[in-house]
């Protein structure tokens, strides 16, 4: 009955993530990587065990649920406001096929941002225990849960001191996997990143949020703005597609570095690096707090407007990152009314 139904149905409401996404975190697997995107946050299915033995089969058991509930109109509370969310022909199938691939290394990092999730208890986070996921992972690649094409993504808290970081990253590298995205502090020199570079795979996001080593300090908690740099440069030098692979990104924080002098000084050490690939985005505690707040919005676009223009003007290429597309989204009239 349910297949018969669907089938004559055109199009549901889904996203890659809740078809075929996984997201391992330190307290467990979930159907999506999307925290704090204007609705609640996302879907924990099971709890990491001592020894990290993640009970896929009860994951899998859930995601079945949600791609049926979505083949049939029912979209969780979850997901309101999600910008990923799209209406469209899906592919009919339910299969266990995991395409999405999201790993969060918070129990490690080698910066304490302002800005970061873990913040209010750094000590406490960097105590955890690391995540272990190589096994699984190999589990999946051969029993083809994982597809040659799966869109890998690692974050954290900082991928490249994670316990098991290198070995991942050759075993993707040495079965062909396409592209590996790595979000790094720079802190670590990582020679698995920079064979990923040399190889054309990886996208490598570094976000330094400044352009002076003093401002770096009061935002990163540490003091490391020139070993960075020089990292990024060294990075940008080896990397095979001279013109992507490495993404600077700038967070704007509301009264830390959100001046055009600010914004200026980031792109002098952008240029100076070499790297020509820029992402904007925005504090997701801002996001939340301001989501309906006009005037701040509107004050933030011309922000962003301007920092456009400017890397517009030296030729860098420029893009919006999570937070920043969900306010865009959200308040399409007025970013379109203040870049007409």
């Amino acid at each position: 009955m349910f297949f018969s139904l669907f089938q004559r149905q055109k199009t549901f409401t889904s996203c890659e993530w809740l078809e075929h996404g996984i997201h391992f975190n330190i307290d467990g697997l979930y159907h999506c990587c999307e925290y704090f995107h204007g609705g609640t946050n996302n879907f924990p299915v099971s709890n990491v065990l001592p020894n990290n033995n993640y009970d896929y089969k009860k994951f899998f058991k859930e995601k079945k649920i949600i791609r049926k509930n979505s083949r049939k109109g029912i979209i969780s509370k979850r997901c309101i406001d999600c910008p990923h969310l799209t209406n469209k022909k899906w592919n009919k199938s339910i299969d266990n096929i995991i395409t999405k691939i999201a790993i969060s290394s918070f129990s490690k990092c080698n910066a304490s941002c302002l800005y970061c999730s873990t913040s209010y208890n750094k000590k406490y986070y960097n105590s955890l225990k690391d995540i272990h996921i190589f096994d699984f992972l190999k589990k999946c690649y051969k029993n083809k849960i994982i597809t040659a094409d799966c869109d890998i993504e690692w974050g954290g808290g900082e991928p490249t001191i994670a316990d098991e970081f290198d070995e991942i990253v050759n075993f993707l590298l040495d079965n062909s996997f396409p592209l590996i995205k790595v979000h790094s502090s720079g802190i670590k020199y990582s020679k698995a990143i920079e064979r990923a570079l040399r190889e054309d795979k990886c996208d490598l996001i570094i976000s330094i949020d400044s352009g002076t080593s003093e401002l770096y300090k009061k935002i990163k908690g540490v003091d490391s703005f020139n070993k960075v740099i020089e990292n990024i440069k060294h990075y940008q030098s080896v990397q095979n597609n001279k013109k992507y692979q490495v993404v600077l990104k700038y967070i704007i924080l509301d009264g830390i570095n959100d001046t055009k002098e600010d914004i200026i000084n980031f792109f002098n050490c952008v240029i100076d690096t070499g790297v020509i690939n820029v992402r904007c985005d925005l504090e997701m505690k801002w996001c939340l707090q301001n989501k309906n707040n006009n005037e701040k919005i509107t004050k933030m676009f011309e922000l962003m407007k301007f920092m456009q223009e400017y890397a517009e003007s030296k030729n860098i290429h420029y893009a919006y990152n999570t937070q920043a597309d969900f306010i865009i989204k959200k308040h399409k009239n007025l970013y379109e009314k203040v870049f007409m």
